[in-house]
């Protein structure tokens, strides 16, 4: 829209299923999206005050939804099954600067549905299931579908506010191999809340009619509306803390007499939480997370620990009672998950062994045997033989390495460390080893090999995948075929 800060769009969405011959059918979907805007943002100011960044959203967006089949589309029981809602949401936020150093951001979201249709389930008493012979009840009929007509409407809030700053530690020698370290720490705390409304969106229906087999079920009302089944909150209230770390370190190059700077690990985050409104188990476990690369960046390491403020029991189960109550310190160990992922071409492994340095370029594509990339010579070329015979090109062999260059090999080690029996134990989750790429064969036929790979803890072969693919100019064939599984696809 131009001239303003909203967007129209409007759109029809259709999707059916062949085998069972149901219609999802979304006529029309409009919606109306305003930009971020500063409404008091004053003009011509030279210096900012904290309302010039408070930022206001919205959007809206309205849908005529219907669930039919292709058999009953043009029927009047369509037109009484159309589902229509209007979907709103709205949020302001602002960034205050509080003691130069901390970052504070408020923030309120609102949503509001309104609905012209309530979903009902009912329990029917005389629906009921018996044996042929002895004519014994078994059960009933699960409870009947129905929609309400009407004007409905699901609203939901939360306010929140958040608190981060940055600072930087450093220590630095003037001799020896490390030269510096430098620790970046970025804490930072959030408060939020939710009213509740749960019990506001919510009903119940009987399963049967004897009561040591009743089974009360707990349905939203607004289940499959057009976007969707809205759900109630229950209350929430609580503070989430956190800190993210930064470690790297200067060192000394005699091969460049220089200094290098090199990363340690890269974001170290610890984070939790307290609730409030819990009447049990406020504190939330502890977790710790990071990660970092070895070996010149070819090795990937993540690691995820967890700890906790309450006593866990034999079968691995939290309790009530508290660490500290029990051992006299905050929190304990509970358990440690690591994954090692490794991933290098056979290009790179060339260059490794050749000496060569690692290119920031882009690898190209190798290229296809040279009597495939052969091309028709130019009219023009073809009058005046000596001048073609100057002006070709000297083909150059393709080598058999250069077939493999964009092979990939993967290996992946992922392991646990928990408590078992009150005891530490280390756990491996999975270790394979992968093989995949593809080959040139020539200039429109390719080939890509997958999946030929090694597992280390079953001690068995992953049989691989096969796929030809051939550029047919303006479509693209391909061929899979998967030995192992016995199935094969084609696609033009």
């Amino acid at each position: 829209m131009p001239g303003t800060p909203f967007r129209f769009n409007a759109e029809f969405r259709h999707s059916q299923n062949t085998q069972t011959r149901v219609m999802d059918i979304t006529l029309p979907n409009m919606s109306l999206r305003m930009n971020t805007i500063y409404p008091f943002k004053r003009k011509n100011s030279t210096k900012e005050v904290w309302s010039d960044n408070v930022a206001l959203t919205y959007s809206s967006e309205f849908r005529n939804f219907v669930k039919t089949t292709d058999t009953t589309l043009f029927t009047q029981q369509t037109l009484k099954d159309i589902q229509t809602g209007l979907q709103q949401r709205a949020s302001i936020s602002t960034n205050i600067r509080l003691f130069t150093y901390i970052n504070v951001s408020p923030s309120v979201n609102y949503d509001e549905t309104w609905l012209l249709k309530k979903y009902n389930l009912t329990f029917n008493p005389d629906s009921v299931i018996r044996e042929a012979i002895t004519r014994d009840t078994l059960g009933f009929k699960s409870p009947e579908e129905s929609f309400t007509s009407g004007f409905y409407a699901h609203r939901n809030f939360t306010a929140a506010v958040s608190l981060n700053t940055q600072r930087f530690f450093t220590k630095k020698w003037s001799k020896g191999f490390v030269r510096g370290i430098r620790h970046v720490a970025k804490p930072n705390m959030s408060f939020y809340y939710q009213p509740g409304n749960k019990e506001r969106y919510e009903a119940i229906v009987n399963t049967d009619t004897r009561p040591q087999f009743n089974n009360p079920r707990t349905y939203s009302i607004f289940t499959n509306s057009p976007f969707g089944t809205l759900q109630g909150f229950e209350e929430q209230m609580g503070i989430s803390y956190g800190i993210t770390n930064i470690f790297e370190a200067k060192h000394w190059s005699k091969k460049d007499s220089t200094e290098k700077i090199i990363r340690l690990f890269d974001n170290i985050s610890v984070n939790g939480t307290y609730n409030f409104i819990a009447d049990s188990f406020k504190f939330s476990d502890i977790f710790v997370s990071g990660n970092t690369t070895v070996l010149k960046g070819l090795t990937n390491f993540n690691f995820r620990a967890t700890f906790s403020p309450y006593v866990y029991d034999v079968n691995n189960r939290r309790t009530k009672e508290t660490v500290w109550d029990f051992k006299k310190r905050p929190i304990e160990f509970v358990n440690f998950s690591g994954q090692f992922s490794t991933s290098i071409s056979f290009g790179r492994i060339r260059q490794i062994f050749s000496g060569q340095k690692e290119s920031n370029n882009t690898p190209q594509t190798p290229q296809p045997p040279a009597a495939s990339r052969q091309t028709p010579p130019d009219r023009s070329t073809t009058q005046n033989p000596e001048t073609a015979s100057e002006e070709k090109p000297t083909e150059k062999e393709t080598s058999l390495a250069q077939w493999f260059e964009n092979f990939n090999i993967s290996h992946a080690f992922n392991f646990d460390i928990a408590r078992y029996n009150n005891k530490d134990t280390f756990f491996v989750q999975s270790h394979s080893i992968n093989i995949s790429g593809s080959i040139p064969l020539t200039k429109n036929w390719n080939m890509n090999i997958g999946n030929i790979a090694y597992d280390f803890k079953s001690k068995s072969f992953v049989y691989p995948y096969f796929s030809f693919a051939r550029d047919l100019h303006c479509w693209q064939m391909n061929f899979t075929w998967a030995p192992s599984n016995g199935v094969y696809s084609f696609f033009i």
